[in-house]
């Protein structure tokens, strides 16, 4: 496939990419397309404690545009280190420094890069970190942030859509 730049706004944050896709093996051999280019790999973060042995997940509500439930359960950090770096307008999000900084928080219990969905996102990986922390962690929480079980949070996978992709990528890091 070849792409053309349609939008390059600030450098910050993510570019609109036309693209041309070639697919022998589809409906339409050729169609013209627009793709998300970010500017920069994000961090996708899971904050696990276990009680009495059992692991518990902090997970967020989080509303984002195209959602078609306006509120998803999302993971406990989903942010973009560079939209942040040296902007003062932005607030950073909760967690951000001990999601940057591995082994602040807690022990790194998974680490690696996943790529995201390939229709929507030109080649974009983020890099997806789990932290355990110890049971007795306590912090004060945002109101949309939530402790969930184990059976809690299959429920919610199971219902649908009430989990983003970034919660159900992270998620399946811990199978």
């Amino acid at each position: 496939s070849s792409r053309r730049r349609i939008l390059a706004p600030a450098g910050r944050f993510f570019r609109t990419v036309g693209i041309t896709v070639t697919s022998p093996d589809r409906e339409i051999g050729t169609w013209d397309q627009p793709i998300i280019e970010n500017i920069k790999q994000g961090v996708i973060g899971l904050l696990v404690r276990r009680v009495s042995g059992h692991p518990y997940f902090l997970l967020q509500a989080k509303a984002e545009f195209g959602n078609r439930p306006h509120v998803q359960i999302g993971p406990t950090v989903q942010f973009t280190p560079g939209n942040y770096e040296d902007n003062i307008k932005l607030k950073k999000p909760f967690l951000y420094s001990e999601f940057i900084t591995p082994g602040a928080l807690g022990k790194v219990v998974h680490d690696s890069f996943q790529s995201e969905e390939g229709a929507r996102f030109l080649c974009e990986a983020h890099l997806h970190r789990v932290i355990e922390v110890h049971e007795d962690w306590d912090r004060e929480l945002p109101d949309n942030f939530r402790w969930f079980s184990l059976d809690a949070t299959r429920f919610f996978l199971h219902l649908g859509e009430e989990v983003n992709s970034c919660a159900r990528s992270i998620l399946t890091c811990l199978l």
